[in-house]
């Protein structure tokens, strides 16, 4: 699987498996929503600063065979919302890991749970990534008893923010290392690169969202975390799901992100059908 890398797998101990959370903020938004800002298809974040610990306390890591690959959002203490070409794996083959902030050993506030069943959205197309939404059961309920995990606050109306915006991630690809804290970055956004962009116009209307910034960006490993608007931890509402882009940190292309919003309906009827599995 192409999102799987040596250099993506987690090991619990020694300096070299350092990770770390690291996180994207956007500035003002304009109608259009486009960040300068780019990302490959399955991308970490590139560029940042420190995070508080417990700062995002719904972001979930996803392991295949042990291998982070992916990542998602805390819906509720069964579901972890991300991106759909995520799937296409066996679910008993992949764990969740929740309440993690420095990847590099236990910090006692972990959870890991395994996958029950995966749920892409039935029109996702590899070829042209609209749709890139998927739900993931859980076999077992999360625990929400303590502050560093919790489930996330989701956008019910296409928001236009004009607060900031945050994505997670893992990995600083200029300084080709990992990182022991996790790490912000914030990056500003153009309202007419949807115009620009005419090829992906019809991604612009469908539910999808541009985003780019040069030099700052999401890398392997991040597709299907989240993008957030707002100030602090109590106030964070997810608004998109990482979904791909070309190449890491580059100007020249926008990053994709799939709009909540337009998903509402197809979230909820999923979500509810928990108490009719086992």
């Amino acid at each position: 699987m192409s999102r799987k890398s040596a250099s993506s797998t987690i090991k619990r101990s020694g300096p070299k498996s350092r990770r770390s959370i690291l996180t994207i903020f956007a500035e003002e938004t304009p109608e259009v929503e486009v960040l300068r800002k780019n990302l490959t298809r399955s991308g970490r974040i590139v560029g940042g600063y420190k995070a508080r610990k417990g700062e995002f306390p719904w972001v979930a890591l996803l392991q295949f065979d042990g291998a982070l690959f992916c990542a998602g959002t805390i819906l509720n203490e069964n579901y972890i919302l991300g991106a759909a070409h995520c799937t296409g794996v066996d679910p008993s083959m992949l764990t969740v890991v929740v309440g993690d902030h420095i990847q590099s050993g236990d910090e006692g506030t972990e959870q890991v749970v395994k996958v029950a069943e995966i749920i892409p959205h039935k029109d996702f197309t590899i070829k042209t990534f609209l749709h890139d939404i998927a739900l993931y059961r859980l076999k077992t309920p999360l625990n929400f008893s303590t502050p560093y995990i919790k489930p996330a606050r989701i956008a019910k109306v296409d928001t236009k923010p004009t607060d900031d915006m945050v994505i997670w991630g893992s990995y600083l690809l200029k300084l080709k290392r990992f990182v022991d804290k996790a790490l912000n970055l914030r990056v500003g956004r153009d309202s007419s690169e949807c115009a620009r962009q005419r090829r992906l116009a019809k991604v612009c209307r469908d539910g999808t969202d541009l985003r780019r910034r040069g030099g700052k960006d999401s890398c392997q490993g991040d597709s299907g975390g989240p993008l957030h608007t707002g100030k602090n931890t109590d106030e964070y509402t997810v608004v998109g799901i990482v979904s791909y882009g070309i190449g890491c940190a580059s100007w020249e292309y926008p990053g994709v992100y799939t709009k909540i919003s337009a998903y509402l309906d197809w979230i909820e009827k999923n979500i509810n059908n928990v108490a009719t599995k086992g």
